[in-house]
């Protein structure tokens, strides 16, 4: 959870809370790994936002409460804002929001992003107005495309190759796929 800009780790088990971040900066954009072995989110400390990622060192840690031990770098540092970071089913990528509307989907091993939705399909007017969710196969990305009154819901393909696909069609501002 992200409490006054800082993130913590709480287990539903013990309740036992543990601090992840401790700056001066805003973190928010949570993300858990689906091994539970990592953690991402987007963090503005350098004066625009980067997606970090704190990763357990220990191989016989199972989780972040407690005192095991965790590295934090830097995933994607960019030019202009990336936040919003949402890890794959798999985990293996990284879907990113660049300057507030392009997507991006950065590839783990490679650490090549490429962009999967450009600004010219979407206009952001507020933080977090703008969501998105991996398929379960990790093949698509539902999100909103167009304009605040004419936003359409539409699948994109997370390797940039495909077309997009119009899923909602209906005239009406149509927001939040999961």
């Amino acid at each position: 959870l992200v409490a006054r800009g800082e993130v913590f780790v709480v287990s539903m088990l013990t309740g036992a809370t543990r601090r992840i971040t401790d700056t001066p900066a805003e973190e928010r954009h949570l993300s858990y790994g689906p091994d539970g072995r990592s953690l991402v989110y987007a963090s503005e400390r350098s004066g625009r936002w980067q997606v970090m990622e704190a990763q357990l060192r220990r191989a016989q840690d199972n989780g972040f409460t407690g005192a095991a031990p965790f590295t934090e770098s830097v995933l994607v540092a960019n030019e202009g804002d990336a936040f919003q970071p949402l890890l794959s089913p798999d985990g293996s990528r990284i879907a990113y929001r660049q300057d507030r509307n392009s997507l991006h989907v950065l590839d783990r091993q490679t650490r090549r992003s490429v962009q999967v939705l450009g600004k010219e399909a979407v206009y952001s007017y507020s933080d977090g107005d703008l969501n998105f969710a991996w398929s379960p196969d990790g093949r698509w990305l539902a999100t909103r495309t167009g304009f605040e009154d004419t936003a359409e819901i539409e699948l994109v393909d997370a390797t940039g190759q495909a077309a997009r696909r119009n899923l909602s069609r209906s005239g009406f501002t149509d927001i939040r796929p999961v």
